[in-house]
């Protein structure tokens, strides 16, 4: 088992005996001398959490020594500038505005209707012309969370 999960088990199994189940990670970036994780939550994430995850994972780092002695761990929540990547997170963030990147590039902007564990729905209004006349048509268009290259929570001020 490589390091990148050897630290996802750590802290699954911390989540687990602190009875968070509702916690879960999202993403792990090592770099040579770096590593964040990025935890999130079906309701949410404090910096209490954040803090205790660290502990956890600083201490297995200097135990084994497995980054050298110097390096740098960063523990958060995924944020807005992060895109959702896990079903859960979708779930979480229904009947919010979302910009989906598809493979082709095309970016699709429209409300997270609905999200199931293999697709989720994207509602937006469809507009074209006829004529002279302006048509437009509410449409809900399922997507596979493999269809997509990236999907934006949009931020409004």
């Amino acid at each position: 088992m490589g390091l990148e999960e050897q630290i996802i088990k750590i802290v699954e199994k911390y989540f687990e005996l602190a009875d968070r189940n509702d916690c879960f990670v999202v993403e792990l970036v090592m770099k040579t001398k770096k590593l964040e994780i990025y935890i999130d939550s079906d309701d949410a994430i404090d910096f209490g959490i954040c803090r205790k995850v660290s502990r956890v994972v600083e201490e297995f780092l200097d135990e084994g020594k497995q980054m050298g002695e110097d390096y740098t761990l960063e523990v958060s929540s995924p944020g807005l500038s992060r895109p959702l990547r896990l079903p859960r997170q979708f779930k979480k963030n229904v009947g919010r505005d979302i910009t989906v990147t598809l493979p082709d590039s095309t970016k699709m902007t429209g409300k997270l209707e609905n999200a199931t564990d293999n697709e989720f729905f994207l509602a937006y209004t469809k507009v074209w012309k006829e004529g002279k006349k302006r048509k437009t048509e509410d449409v809900i268009m399922p997507l596979k969370y493999s269809e997509t290259n990236k999907v934006m929570i949009n931020i409004k001020f």
